[in-house]
């Protein structure tokens, strides 16, 4: 299950792995003691998904980019093929 939902979260698809992450948190003792260090390390997570995952889930539906992960010597030629309307980039 975990393994499932964390790939769909990097890949851009969807947030079920941080909903399930948070309700798991909520019946942790040690977690509820620790919460403001919780809700910022949630934080980041979650600005990891709408700046980074989402951007790059744009960016590979758009140029038509199918490989995953993409590896970091690609990703700037993904981004720049969105960026200028160019699919397939490759």
């Amino acid at each position: 299950m975990w393994a499932e939902y964390w790939t769909s979260f990097l890949m851009g698809e969807s947030a079920l792995a941080m909903e399930a992450l948070i309700l798991q948190l909520l019946e942790n003792s040690g977690a509820r003691r620790s919460r403001n260090k919780v809700q910022e390390h949630l934080d980041e997570l979650r600005r990891f998904w709408r700046h980074e995952a989402l951007t790059l889930a744009k960016a590979r539906k758009g140029t038509g980019y199918e490989a995953w992960p993409v590896p970091q010597n690609q990703r700037d030629l993904v981004f720049l093929s969105y960026k200028a309307g160019v699919a397939a980039a490759r």
